[in-house]
């Protein structure tokens, strides 16, 4: 009797129970979808995020006396495509015209047109020569109560060097110009830590491979200073300018190109006579490419030189004018231990910090 009871029961309130179910789900919230995000779309939004950031500059001219190929031009225009930016024809050369320079005071107009724009980025489209013509007429601006970011190296090192000086709230990062970015965009992730700066993914990074050159830089003690140097022949060139490199307390990294051996030695000499050595945390040198000169001969050389300092002095193929050229940030606190390099990039802005 109880067992015909119990099952009686149960088929009087299942169809109720069936219905506040089905009720109940009617009121909850909808299933989304939520849509796959894949590695290359990934990739194709972050570049869409950067590219509005990025403001371009041409503040350099053609090196006298040489020529830009035809391939170089080519490589430009397919910057538009792999980095998303795009470039204005007036600041794509003509081949056939060794010389594209603009006069100082439209190349100055042009930088105040990217200083006034809302891109937080201005990445130097080429190096080459005289970037140094702007700075007097920058000199005499008022300092800006803001910042940008500053992107290149070779030629804009004067620009670097004034900025790490004189405007204390703009970021300058010694890095690959966009032509010569191009030129090396596809080999590997050689551009990754750059961009990973310029949207604020990383707070610190590493360089590695640091060779020791001399015996003080054989210590087991971390080495720790700001930034600062550049192309080895605009930081010669700096001395007793207004925009004149800062060393002591700092760690100076060094690269050249095209200088002959004789010319890098002259002008490490040169400054070393000039002080620029004295109080100096350690030196780090970068690639010094030299036409038909085999790297070990530049880097036993340098290591000679590096003997008659006092201070660590390192070298390492991270940087300079060849396919690797990773980021350093001006006036940025570096830690150097072992063999290894680590950068704050947060680190480049102290009020009281001189």
């Amino acid at each position: 009797m109880f067992v015909i009871f119990f099952m009686s029961l149960c088929l009087f309130l299942l169809p109720g129970c069936t219905n506040r179910i089905q009720k109940c789900r009617m009121q909850s919230a909808p299933v989304v979808a939520i849509p796959i995000i894949n590695e290359a779309q990934k990739i194709e939004n972050d570049t869409k995020k950067i590219q509005a950031r990025i403001g371009r500059l041409n503040p350099a001219t053609i090196v006298p006396g040489r020529t830009i190929s035809e391939n170089s031009v080519s490589l430009i225009q397919d910057l538009a495509t792999y980095y998303k930016v795009n470039i204005a024809p007036e600041d794509i050369p003509s081949w056939n015209k060794y010389n594209v320079c603009k006069p100082v005071a439209e190349r100055f107009k042009q930088f105040m047109k990217a200083m006034q724009s809302d891109r937080d980025i201005i990445w130097a489209i080429r190096g080459g020569y005289g970037t140094r013509d702007l700075i007097p007429l920058l000199d005499s601006m008022p300092v800006p109560n803001y910042g940008k970011t500053l992107v290149g190296f070779s030629d804009i090192t004067s620009l670097h060097l004034f900025m790490a000086k004189k405007w204390p709230r703009w970021r300058a990062i010694h890095a690959s110009v966009l032509i010569h970015a191009t030129e090396h965009a596809h080999i590997g992730n050689k551009f990754n830590t750059l961009l990973d700066i310029l949207e604020g993914k990383i707070d610190k990074y590493v360089i590695d491979s640091l060779y020791p050159l001399n015996a003080c830089a054989k210590t087991t003690s971390p080495v720790i200073g700001r930034l600062t140097g550049g192309n080895l022949s605009v930081v010669r060139d700096s001395l007793g300018k207004i925009w004149e490199m800062q060393s002591a307390g700092r760690i100076v990294f060094l690269e050249d190109v095209n200088l002959p051996m004789e010319g890098i030695e002259s002008a490490l000499i040169y400054l070393k006579e000039n002080c620029k050595f004295d109080g100096v945390k350690a030196v780090v040198f970068g690639r010094f490419t030299i036409p038909d000169y085999p790297q070990k001969e530049i880097v036993d050389r340098l290591q000679e030189f590096a003997n008659s300092l006092e201070i660590p002095v390192y070298f390492t193929h991270k940087f300079g004018h060849s396919n690797i050229n990773q980021p350093l940030i001006y006036n940025a606190v570096a830690t150097i231990y072992r063999d290894k390099i680590t950068i704050d990039a947060t680190s480049y802005f102290d009020e009281d910090y001189p």
